[in-house]
């Protein structure tokens, strides 16, 4: 879905972080952004650029006559945020006071959206309890405390120099092209590496989810609505559905299984570590005020996580996926969105790719040939079967599966192209012997 700006003043946005998951686009192009997420976008160009460089982005705003922000560049993995808070606290809090500077004496600026998030508000106890948009702040995690502190700058810079400010604070987003670190990406990779989903303590803590679609609505309706209304104040974009960590494995690895599971077999896809420092139980939000707005939550849950299960699988072949058991695709230059002068070069990359998903989906459809057989990696050679028929069906599959083996080796090897960057694709074991 495309955010559309109906309204004629609002010419030129420029969007932080927007090579990330959430016009003019600045992005520092770090390990969890992917330009192949800008691909299908229109009237866009991208920026590479850090945030904290104050003077390129006053240069930038000034350059392309900036008149609405929308701030969504951050460090947001929790698990990050507890083994390097210093990093969090330069680029979420001092990042965000660098694009407010250039914003500060600007009166072409209307909007400046912030994004935050509802972790800002700290631990909830259950759905029965879901916290305002003017409630008190009381963040327990490094990465909550560097959004909080941020979203006291945007609330500084709005009193003292009169940036016309807007924060949102949303529950867990998912969907697809979300980066494989998130806990909905992370899982479904885990699950198609016949690995296990890892579990912080005993799963009980609770998210809301809510599907990006329904996000993306909703910034439509922020940036498209008077300024005399949003401007100053902080809107929740929310979700009512509420599951476990568990829960959240457990449909995962149903949609894996085809629902041919029973609880017992789930412990055969869970690995239990220990919990995080600290984990917060629940995250639920009145977003009462977007609805006010006109906003409407229109994908379910069960709908939502089919759709990212289905796509991130399909698509994960292709993806800038590090999970160690697929194909890893180094951070060249064209994969940052640097340019390439050699067209022929760049469709090699493309063909490439198309080759490695033609490869990759062919196997996993061998594999799912072997789980429905119930045959697993360590004697499906030896498995009996009551049929010729069934015998001659597997042999033909596994010969088949050992030569699309082959060809992923032969395909993906790594080489130096005409442009003078090394493409290093790496290939591991499948576990299928």
């Amino acid at each position: 879905m495309k955010i559309e700006i109906s309204d004629e003043t609002f010419k030129n946005i420029l969007i932080t972080g927007g090579a990330g998951f959430i016009c003019y686009c600045m992005d520092k192009l770090n390990y969890s952004s992917n330009i192949k997420n800008l691909n299908n976008a229109n009237n866009l160009k991208l920026i590479n650029g850090d945030i904290l460089d104050i003077q390129k982005v006053k240069n930038i705003v000034e350059k392309y006559d900036i008149d609405t922000i929308i701030h969504c560049a951050a460090e947001s993995h929790v698990d990050n945020s507890f083994k390097n808070p210093k990093l969090f606290i330069e680029t979420n809090i001092l990042g965000t006071q660098s694009v407010l500077e250039s914003c500060k004496g600007n009166l072409k600026i209307k909007k400046f959206i912030h994004v935050s998030t509802d972790e800002v508000y700290g631990c909830g106890k259950s759905m029965n309890s879901s916290v305002e948009n003017k409630t008190v702040l009381k963040p327990t995690i490094p990465y909550s405390a560097s959004k909080a502190s941020a979203e006291h700058f945007v609330e500084c810079y709005h009193r003292c120099f009169k940036v016309p400010t807007v924060i949102v604070r949303m529950n867990n987003v998912y969907g697809p092209k979300q980066y494989h670190e998130k806990l909905i990406p992370k899982f479904i990779n885990l699950l198609s590496n016949n690995e296990k989903c890892t579990i912080h303590g005993l799963g009980e803590n609770k998210r809301s989810f809510i599907y990006i679609d329904d996000v993306l609505s909703a910034f439509d309706i922020i940036l498209n609505s008077n300024n005399n209304i949003v401007i100053g104040n902080t809107y929740n974009i929310g979700s009512d559905f509420e599951i476990s960590i568990l829960n959240v494995a457990k449909t995962l690895i149903n949609f894996k299984s085809n629902g041919k599971i029973n609880n017992i077999q789930y412990d055969n896809y869970l690995k239990y570590i220990n919990d995080r420092p600290y984990n917060d139980f629940s995250y639920n939000i009145d977003y009462s005020n977007m609805v006010k707005l006109g906003w409407k939550k229109k994908v379910d849950w069960e709908t939502g996580i089919k759709l990212t299960y289905n796509c991130t699988r399909v698509k994960r072949s292709a993806d800038l996926v590090n999970t160690g058991k697929w194909w890893c695709l180094n951070h060249s230059k064209s994969s940052r969105g640097e340019s390439n002068n050699d067209k022929n070069s760049a469709k090699d990359v493309l063909m490439k790719d198309m080759i490695k998903g033609i490869i990759l989906s062919s196997k996993m459809m061998f594999q799912d040939l072997v789980e429905e057989e119930k045959i697993y990696s360590t004697n499906f050679i030896n498995k009996s079967t009551s049929t010729s028929t069934s015998t001659n069906s597997l042999q033909y599959w596994m010969k088949f599966y050992f030569f699309l083996s082959f060809l992923e080796v032969v395909i993906t090897r790594p080489r130096v192209d005409n442009t003078g960057f090394n493409i290093k694709l790496v290939v591991v074991d499948h576990n299928y012997k």
